[in-house]
């Protein structure tokens, strides 16, 4: 009940000691006979007492935004750095395929597929990199990685996704059912690429199948 009455004074710390000295002025501006009485003294006290204790959980609650905000805040980047290891992860366990088929010629299918997988994944990494990580320390904006409000960035990197990969993903699906290589995840997150984890996923599975081929 006393937090949401306070709610309805939401002023930052500051302003009850600016009205308590503001009280503490007035005072001495008041004749002193006119403070002698009891009722005008005790007036005064509650007063200065009500006023410290309405600073007092100023503070407080604005300590506690602080640190919700701050919660919230280190909460946001621990997820981008998460979905970032995800992808990262990924594209390590392409390594061995990928150094295997560095001397097979350039069409080769086991190659194209690991290359593929390789750019997929490379590109999200692009797209998830935390602000100011490897991008001159800009902060979040144009030239520090993701930003706060992804809502516009992850509808931007789908639309470049699809820009860039979604021809070359249809005919790898295509070439590697004609292989007798198929996988379920693929097939769903292919047929229905709604977001970063549909991205990862096809790329995974791409690469997963491409291990599969024979050299």
């Amino acid at each position: 009940m006393l937090d949401r009455l306070m709610d309805l004074w939401p002023f930052p710390p500051g302003v009850f000691v600016t009205i308590l000295g503001t009280e503490a002025l007035i005072i001495t501006l008041i004749p002193a006979d006119r403070m002698r009485g009891r009722l005008a003294r005790l007036i005064a006290v509650v007063l200065c007492f009500g006023l410290a204790f309405g600073e007092i959980y100023a503070v407080r609650r604005d300590r506690a935004d602080a640190s919700n905000q701050h919660a919230i805040e280190m909460a946001t980047l621990y997820a981008k750095f998460l979905e970032l290891n995800k992808n990262v992860i990924a594209l390590q366990n392409n390594t061995a395929a990928t150094n295997a088929t560095r001397s097979l010629p350039a069409d080769n299918l086991k190659r194209q597929a690991v290359d593929l997988s390789n750019e997929i994944l490379s590109f999200l990494i692009s797209r998830e990199a935390p602000p100011g990580y490897g991008q001159g320390g800009y902060g979040e904006g144009p030239y520090g990685g993701k930003p706060a409000d992804t809502k516009d960035y992850d509808a931007q990197t789908m639309r470049s996704y699809f820009d860039a990969f979604q021809i070359r993903v249809d005919r790898m699906h295509d070439e590697l059912k004609k292989q007798g290589l198929t996988d379920s995840e693929f097939d769903t997150e292919y047929s229905n690429t709604v977001n970063t984890y549909s991205i990862r996923t096809i790329a995974e599975r791409i690469g997963a199948l491409a291990k599969k081929l024979p050299n």
